[in-house]
């Protein structure tokens, strides 16, 4: 006897037609799912009002700080069986200051981080940091709002601008050069690890981040990092996520976690993405 499909509502600022991810999941034939995409201020209301089965939020990798506060506001308010992560998860997960914070209250590894909510107070930083370091936004994906920085001058330019975009808070973080510029990303959904990437930068590029041109491959990573990612993403209150690394001779370092990742042709993943849907929406019933 089949199973009757589950209705699976994705809350997003990116448009379905255009992101590589959204594409891919709506092409995922799953005789147990339908898809719903939700586009804040594009549907009617009776969409944002429907009972689904599951909601999965997806913040959009190109959505603005007041479009994310927008449709986390829905996100809350909308009816569903389950919900696949909950609102404080996602404060966190799209918040680079507060994951820092809950980071070394929590005695995870990081690179030397400051947070800052002036340039008085970076420049206490920078005297103690020096240059070359990395300056980041509170707020963004795919490593547009990550920059590496060697003087004063283009420091407090793009300081000032991340205070004008609303950042209340910037990061100034340590800068571990490498020969070959590289991350270790872990795709953790539930209790589960489910693939690692080595995300390598391109050349001249001190970002590994697909977006900014960067190339993957998959590993396997060991299970003392696997138990790190999962420990990380409970702390952090999330379930479906991603969890990002960096290597300093033998030892990982924690960078961020990312609820919006991309899947750019990975049917497999997708598939594992909507299975765990499903089995939140079974778990709902009970």
């Amino acid at each position: 006897m089949n199973k009757e499909k589950i209705t699976l509502g994705i809350l997003t600022y990116d448009d379905p037609n255009e992101d590589n991810t959204l594409k891919l999941l709506k092409n995922i034939k799953s005789d147990q799912c339908t898809i719903d995409i939700i586009i804040p201020d594009r549907h009617e209301s009776n969409q944002l009002e429907r009972k689904y089965d599951v909601i999965l939020f997806r913040a959009g990798t190109y959505s603005k700080q007041e479009q994310l506060e927008r449709s986390l506001q829905l996100y809350q308010k909308m009816h569903a069986r389950s919900k696949i992560d909950t609102l404080d998860g996602l404060k966190i997960a799209n918040d680079k200051a507060l994951q820092t914070k809950i980071a070394y209250e929590n005695s995870i590894n990081i690179p030397d981080t400051n947070l800052i909510s002036s340039l008085h107070e970076y420049k206490a930083v920078v005297s103690k940091l020096g240059f070359p370091h990395i300056i980041k936004y509170q707020f963004g994906y795919g490593g547009d709002t990550v920059f590496l920085v060697d003087n004063l001058k283009d420091a407090k330019k793009i300081i000032q601008k991340g205070f004008e975009n609303k950042n209340k808070k910037i990061l100034i973080q340590q800068f571990i050069k490498s020969d070959i510029p590289r991350d270790y990303r872990l795709y953790v959904f539930g209790d589960t690890v489910v693939k690692g990437v080595i995300r390598t930068a391109k050349e001249g590029e001190f970002r590994a981040n697909i977006k900014q041109g960067g190339n993957k491959k998959t590993f396997a990573p060991s299970n003392t990092l696997k138990e790190m990612a999962i420990k990380i993403a409970k702390i952090m209150k999330m379930e479906l996520l991603t969890v990002d690394f960096l290597l300093v001779g033998r030892k990982y370092y924690f960078l961020e976690i990312n609820d919006s990742f991309g899947m750019k042709n990975d049917k497999r993943l997708a598939k594992k993405l909507i299975d765990f849907c499903i089995s939140k929406s079974e778990m709902g019933k009970k």
